[in-house]
């Protein structure tokens, strides 16, 4: 599957008499509306089929320099707040070839970005649109405890889990659904499978023999993002705005996209209730803070190169913030980790899947 950004489809021009609308470039024009709606302006054109996202710009002159509005739209109109000085405007639709992704899913087209550190190479792979809720959480056999401090409203994420609460979810799930799981217990040679009631008496007992669980990147079933591939995906993957990457997934404006310490109420809130970022991933910033697969030193500041990252130590990594962190928490930047065993009010997780 791949992502095509087709070329530009609209131009709107404010005139000193009016809004008009006039075509700019070769290129398929959608029939598109513009209207004042107070001091702001609202822009509608016919939906793209296979779009699954638009990308509004603005310049000051037809030829540009050319600037994204973030965040993307995810549907065929857009609000423009408080117009700026801009007069001219431009959208382009990015559409999928390719088999669609599970319900609620969103494919994530593999590519190299670098992430502070050097350039890291990604494959493609499906992230779920929310973190995983409460609801979803004790739909699955042997999970029907719900974890949560904030608990009674099942569209909050489930918080107050550990890393190898969400691993064995991952797997539990995948085999509810006739998926392949991914994680397997491994000690002194033996692959004791998938299952975790076959797994060895005491395997949870001691933090040592929690190193011995790897992942099958080849399983088609549930598991957590790496910590690369929620970089990535937190900056937009292929779909990164031509500016740059943005603070926050989807924004430079913390408020639009997260719930954190300065607005959330001290208080976790519904899965996606605000603007999602490029890839119309919800949550990634704020919210509840999420496990990622790989070890981390806390101690250290610098991010891995490794694509999948290490499986050695003790404390893995958690990204995004949460509804209790201050802003430089939240940034996509900023790595954070959590022992592996513990868990918090303000500490969840959102799903992946490598293949279908």
């Amino acid at each position: 599957m791949k992502k095509t950004t087709l070329a530009s489809i609209l131009l709107i021009l404010l005139t000193a008499v009016g809004l008009s609308a006039v075509s700019f470039l070769e290129a398929q024009t959608p029939v598109v509306s513009i209207e004042e709606v107070g001091e702001n302006l609202k822009l509608d054109w016919e939906d793209i089929t296979g779009a699954i996202s638009y990308q509004v710009y603005e310049a000051d002159a037809p030829e540009g320099p050319w600037s994204p509005i973030l965040p993307a739209a995810l549907e065929s109109e857009y609000l423009i707040t408080n117009p700026s000085s801009k007069k001219f405007y431009y959208v382009t639709a990015i559409e999928a070839d390719g088999p669609p992704a599970p319900e609620n899913f969103v494919f994530v087209q593999g590519g190299t970005f670098h992430n502070g550190t050097g350039n890291v190479t990604i494959s493609s792979f499906y992230m779920h649109k929310y973190e995983v809720t409460q609801a979803e959480y004790q739909t699955v056999p042997g999970w029907n405890q719900n974890p949560s401090y904030f608990a009674g409203n099942p569209n909050f994420p489930v918080e107050r889990v550990t890393w190898l609460d969400a691993i064995t979810y991952c797997n539990a799930r995948s085999s509810l659904e006739g998926l392949t799981p991914p994680y397997h217990y491994y000690e002194d040679g033996i692959d004791y499978g998938t299952d975790i009631e076959s797994w060895p008496k005491g395997w949870d007992s001691d933090i040592y023999y929690l190193r011995n669980i790897s992942c099958d990147w080849s399983a088609n079933g549930y598991r957590l993002p790496t910590e690369m591939e929620w970089m990535y995906a937190a900056k937009g993957g292929a779909l990164t705005p031509a500016s740059g990457y943005s603070t926050y997934a989807g924004s430079n404006v913390l408020d639009d996209v997260g719930w954190y310490l300065g607005n959330s109420g001290s208080s976790p809130h519904t899965v996606g209730t605000k603007l999602p970022n490029e890839l119309g991933i919800y949550d990634m910033t704020g919210n509840v803070n999420e496990w990622c697969w790989g070890s981390v030193d806390p101690y250290s500041t610098e991010d891995q190169t490794d694509p999948r990252g290490s499986t050695g130590g003790e404390y893995r990594a958690v990204r995004g913030g949460s509804w209790n962190h201050w802003p430089e928490s939240c940034t996509i930047s900023f790595r954070g980790s959590n022992f592996m065993i513990g868990g918090d009010s303000y500490l969840g997780f959102r799903v992946v899947r490598g293949s279908l």
